[in-house]
């Protein structure tokens, strides 16, 4: 009768430890929680458009490294001016980048859009490629 007890205890710890741990592996809840805040100048490749970039658009299944739907990766660098992504970003040029034409709903997006951004981060972006679109 105690053993039963036990193998109940032990099975109810198992079962709350993996709800924890897939809770927590899903969640990512650090990244996806913490809002992207745009300063008004000096715009980020590193620390405002690449985690905008990652939240948005280069999920997994959609433009990231790993997935490259449609062949385009968002979230590096260099690759957002190459191949199938040349004109995502033109430097200078907001109105002329095809990632805030997408972002203003003005091209076509194929698929779904699962989109969460509000306008100061819009104009965060706008505001790095009318900057030159720099790698800082």
């Amino acid at each position: 009768m105690k053993l039963q007890f036990i193998y109940k205890i032990f099975n109810i710890f198992i079962l709350i430890t993996v709800f924890v741990l897939i809770h927590c592996a899903c969640g990512n809840s650090t990244a996806i929680n913490t809002p992207i805040v745009f300063p008004d100048s000096n715009v980020s490749w590193t620390y405002h458009v690449q985690p905008f970039i990652k939240m948005t658009c280069a999920t997994v299944g959609c433009h990231s490294t790993q997935s490259q739907a449609a062949g385009i990766v968002l979230d590096d660098y260099m690759m957002l001016f190459s191949g199938s992504a040349l004109g995502m970003v033109v430097p200078n040029d907001p109105e002329a980048s095809r990632l805030v034409q997408y972002l203003e709903f003005k091209v076509v997006h194929n698929g779904s859009i699962y989109w969460k951004f509000d306008s100061q981060q819009l104009n965060g972006v706008k505001k790095w490629i009318s900057e030159g679109a720099k790698m800082n």
